[in-house]
């Protein structure tokens, strides 16, 4: 599905750095990986326009991202569910008639979709659409999907931290922590924010401010106990430590699993790595 949020880390010394790209080196092992924190729903013009990714990405032995599971295969996946119909329940007749407009071009019917699912989509567009995070010359509207196709196209060996039914059943989690009272009125806020035209400048204020690397990490703050970063960066670090003292690994996820002290780059340092930030050309321009 190729959902979830992230964020990149590092250092004590520096509460922000004008990077997304962290260099991870086992000094033992004599293995130097990298880390990108992306910011799932931009395109790929943004991607193109840090040649410093591209170089990190061909320079690695293995490229590792959340899920490397075919989109394709998650769309049949949730089709041949029942139709669950459980929006109509939640939304007012209005907001339900202005729903069905809006996902009228989705790749997966309304009808399938779980309210939580439907609320993660319409925060999608609305980046994409009121925050223009993709641009119409671009080819790709996911920064992670990009990168799996350059890894594809020049034949480096991939592998996922997730499945995306396991990023579902997240999601199910989530979902039965929240009211249902409370997932209802989140959707209408989102429906209503997508069909409203005004200036939503604070409301982009984060991903333009990802854009420009004006990213504070927060590196001495305590991280929130919740299910969608601190408990799989912990599964993650599982994997990705024994990788990392093997091979010149490229991994790619979401911003927020990078930031606070629960972060991987904190957790890589803790672990012995050596940890420091990618200078980028364009954050100095």
């Amino acid at each position: 599905m190729k959902t979830l949020l992230g964020i990149l880390l590092l250092s004590n010394i520096c509460y922000s750095q004008n990077t997304i790209i962290w260099e991870i080196s086992d000094t033992i092992n004599n293995k130097k990986s990298f880390i990108v924190g992306t910011f799932h729903n931009i395109g790929n013009s943004f991607v193109d326009s840090i040649p410093e990714i591209k170089t990190a990405l061909l320079n690695s032995d293995m490229a590792i991202f959340e899920s490397i599971d075919e989109e394709a295969k998650l769309v049949y996946t949730l089709h041949k569910r029942r139709k669950l119909n459980e929006l109509k329940k939640l939304l007012s007749n209005q907001d339900f008639s202005t729903l069905k407009n809006l996902s009228k071009n989705w790749k997966t019917s309304l009808s399938v979709l779980k309210p939580i699912e439907v609320l993660l989509t319409l925060t999608r567009e609305f980046q994409i659409l009121k925050c223009k995070t993709v641009k119409p010359i671009d080819q790709w509207d996911h920064f992670d999907n990009y990168l799996i196709e350059i890894a594809k196209k020049n034949k480096i060996s991939i592998q996922g931290l997730e499945t995306d039914s396991l990023q579902l059943n997240i999601l199910d989690d989530i979902e039965k922590s929240w009211s249902k009272e409370l997932i209802g009125q989140e959707i209408s806020f989102w429906i209503s924010k997508l069909t409203i035209e005004q200036n939503w400048y604070e409301e982009c204020q984060e991903t333009q401010k990802y854009q420009r690397f004006e990213i504070d990490y927060e590196f001495t703050n305590e991280c929130e106990d919740d299910i969608l970063i601190v408990k799989r960066n912990e599964e993650w670090m599982l994997t990705l430590t024994d990788l990392f003292s093997k091979k010149n690994c490229f991994v790619a996820v979401g911003l927020l699993h990078l930031k606070y002290n629960c972060g991987l780059l904190e957790a890589f340092k803790r672990k012995g790595f050596n940890v420091k930030p990618v200078i980028i050309e364009k954050a100095s321009r």
